[in-house]
């Protein structure tokens, strides 16, 4: 699927549909709808759709990402969410403990499929799942890492950077 058809399929699920979406982005619905479909002299930008995704994520919309992980997948990526962390939590090592986890897990997927000297699809898959759960843990414990960083800078500076 392409970015712009998993956008339009997003907007139809957002609590209202294109119509509401469409006033939440001070726009007529009928242009949303033409941007959302390619029709020519219509254009849907870039920052439109992180609006797009960042207003179906605070509705609860399922599949939120489906264009980011759509032009993540067509440029031969992977697109990987950052779990949610509560607020006043000082996760920094707490996550590097799951990181090390799932190293773990990583390492042995790729132990056992070697064992027999044959890798089989299987195999692969679930290499590559314990991968990118490795790499999900080890952004979450950059992430928390700079929330913390941040957390600690004077409030002066906080509020000059949020300006």
């Amino acid at each position: 699927m392409n970015r712009l058809d998993a956008c339009l399929q997003l907007a139809r699920r957002y609590p209202g549909g294109i119509e509401a979406l469409a006033s939440r982005l001070h726009r007529r619905p009928d242009t949303l709808r033409k941007e959302l479909t390619g029709v020519e002299g219509y254009k849907l930008g870039v920052d439109e759709e992180e609006t797009i995704v960042a207003l179906c994520q605070a509705a609860g919309v399922r599949d939120a990402l489906a264009p980011l992980t759509a032009a993540a997948a067509n440029a031969g990526a992977l697109l990987l969410p950052l779990p949610a962390v509560p607020a006043g939590e000082q996760p920094s090592l707490q996550r590097l403990a799951e990181a090390a986890r799932e190293f773990g897990e990583f390492a042995g997927a790729l132990a056992q499929a070697e064992a027999d000297g044959a890798i089989s699809a299987n195999e692969r898959r679930r290499i590559e799942r314990e991968g990118g759960e490795l790499v999900a843990a080890i952004q979450a414990v950059m992430a928390a890492v700079a929330r913390e960083q941040e957390a600690s800078r004077p409030a002066h500076v906080r509020e000059l950077r949020a300006a």
